[in-house]
């Protein structure tokens, strides 16, 4: 008998060592829209010589724990717990003054996919993917839509079982408001001079991806199937954005390489179901004018790379509030 996906439950609890799921843990349920989390085989055929020309065996060589969790973007405690992950840090701060810098921590989870048994009616198919980290976090911000993204996982270890952990708890959102487009009501990209913001204040966005990425790798040894560990690499961050066209000064902010610094609230930032996302320090790393064709808009199609800025307070890169004012 078949399994229904939408009977599919995810939920996450965060690790205290690598890899080990706490006992009697409570878990933080995460509303999804797809997922790719798999530990992925590598195999070989045996090369032996013999005289019937076939295969011997076939040897199970690697087991990579790795895939994605997608999502509508809510403000939920799993989805905080992925998103520490993707900047290495906590937050610290006390409402109404969160906030989240990048850090060089490897914040790790347990992953637990959950499945009616359906062979065993009342009972659960589980599989557990320990030593989970969010390499990749990706939000995607349309016009007319609802927010979506992505968080790109490598794990260690998956587990089969039959039964939950002994006094799992399982906890669902208090609350699941899905932001959408509508409720992106800051977008304040400029230059260091202040000669951008008119513009983009003056013109049309109709699209922003958020790009996070930790570069981890997965680290495997002699002795193990798929990773012993992971370690943390060079954190990136990138916005894709699409702007109307309407004067040169993005095109010319890009040819001369300016400094430019961009804030994004997502949500109803007098309340603390808001994000702030707060850079100041980046160039274009792309600017393209393009006409697709009839019936379509001119639009500066552009990416960002956003670098590290030492002169803040709280040096970082990219700074996500859950405040007011930053």
């Amino acid at each position: 008998m078949p399994v229904s996906a939408d009977l599919t439950q995810i939920a996450l609890i965060r690790e205290v060592d690598y890899g080990v799921t706490p006992p009697t843990p409570t878990w933080l349920i995460l509303p999804i829209t797809g997922e790719s989390l798999a530990g992925n085989a590598s195999a070989e055929l045996s090369q032996s010589l013999n005289p019937t020309r076939q295969d011997l065996d076939s040897i199970l060589t690697g087991l990579d724990v790795a895939g994605s969790l997608d999502f509508e973007f809510a403000k939920t405690p799993a989805m905080e717990l992925m998103m520490v992950s993707a900047m290495g840090n906590d937050v610290f701060g006390v409402l109404p003054d969160q906030n989240l810098i990048v850090g060089s921590d490897q914040i790790s989870y347990t992953v637990e996919k959950r499945w009616p048994d359906p062979n065993n009616e009342g009972s659960y198919l589980f599989h557990r993917y320990v030593g989970c980290v969010s390499n990749t976090f990706t939000l995607n911000m349309t016009a007319g839509a609802s927010i979506t993204g992505s968080t790109g996982v490598i794990g260690k270890e998956l587990i089969t079982a039959k039964t939950e952990i002994v006094g799992s708890v399982y906890t669902d959102p208090t609350s699941f408001e899905v932001f959408k487009g509508p409720d992106v009501n800051q977008i304040d990209l400029d230059n260091k001079g202040g000669t951008l913001l008119p513009t983009i204040t003056d013109s049309c966005v109709t699209d922003i991806t958020i790009n996070l990425n930790n570069n981890y790798r997965g680290i495997q040894c002699l002795g193990t199937l798929g990773n012993k560990e992971t370690v943390i690499g060079k954190f990136n961050a990138s916005y894709d954005q699409t702007i109307f066209f309407g004067s040169n000064e993005l095109m010319d902010d890009f040819l001369a390489q300016s400094i430019l610094l961009e804030t994004i609230t997502v949500g109803d930032d007098a309340t603390d179901n808001h994000y702030k996302f707060t850079t100041t320090k980046g160039k274009f790393a792309s600017n393209e004018v393009v006409a697709g064709g009839t019936g379509t808009d001119v639009v500066n199609s552009n990416t960002i790379n956003w670098l590290y800025d030492g002169s803040l307070p709280a040096p970082t890169t990219i700074a996500i509030y859950t405040t007011d004012t930053p």
